[in-house]
């Protein structure tokens, strides 16, 4: 199979088949039978000796990117395989990773078995201080560029606090890069549900007034109320879901 050992990266059974000149179906049974090849997922194959190596730099990565990126809950797979082999096929990247001992695949998260989360020292003040300052902006959220000058905060870093807040419930995201805390969420929600309630349907222009904010929150905001399917937009008005 000279084939598959030129191979630097895992490839599919219909790939080799056609490299080498054979049916996939006899190519299949040499795979199956040859105890120096890994038959893996998607129907994918690789030359054994040059996993472990190819194990060891996931591993030893994603180590190094926990240490950078405490507060998230892994690597993404579409940056893990551009990080690592930005030429190969995500079911490549995947199938190295299927077998990496203390790696495991979360939806589109990768991360290492053993590895939590960690909040402490200068993150938990970086933590408190984000969050504070969202906190503060009420129903005058900030921009990411405002936050960012206030806090201090390496870009990357902050978003990685981001993140971690919107995790921790206690952010809600209006759209990109605009936030408001958790608390300011329920009470501008009671606020409107209550204004419904006692008043059947309501413009955007009288719910800004109800809410004594600006139309640019008004609209992100009940705009998400009719994503959660609170309320619903009825030409120029809304009313509650019942």
């Amino acid at each position: 199979m000279e084939q598959l050992r030129a191979c630097d990266a895992p490839c599919s059974i219909e790939k080799l088949a056609e490299r080498a000149g054979y049916r996939v179906t006899e190519i299949e049974t040499l795979c199956q039978d040859d105890p120096e090849i890994v038959y893996g997922p998607d129907r994918q194959v690789f030359w054994k000796p040059y996993l472990p190596d190819l194990i060891s730099t996931v591993q030893h990565f994603l180590g190094e990117y926990h240490q950078d990126h405490p507060l998230r809950r892994g690597i993404g797979r579409e940056r893990l395989r551009d990080s690592l082999w930005p030429k190969w096929s995500l079911r490549s990247v995947l199938f190295v990773v299927h077998y990496a001992e203390n790696v495991v695949v979360e939806g589109e998260w990768v991360r290492l078995a053993d590895f939590v989360p960690v909040v402490e020292g200068a993150w938990a003040q970086e933590i408190e201080s984000v969050y504070q300052a969202i906190d503060a902006s009420a129903r005058k959220p900030l921009t990411v560029e405002q936050l960012i000058g206030m806090t201090s905060i390496h870009t990357e870093r902050f978003f990685d606090i981001i993140d971690y807040l919107l995790s921790q419930k206690r952010l809600v995201r209006l759209e990109e890069g605009i936030y408001i805390s958790t608390p300011v969420y329920i009470a501008s929600r009671d606020i409107v549900i209550k204004a419904l309630q006692e008043r059947g349907a309501l413009t955007t222009s009288e719910l800004r007034d109800v809410l004594e904010a600006n139309r640019r929150f008004a609209v992100l905001f009940l705009e998400l109320l009719d994503a959660l399917h609170i309320t619903r937009r009825q030409g120029e008005s809304r009313t509650l879901v019942s």
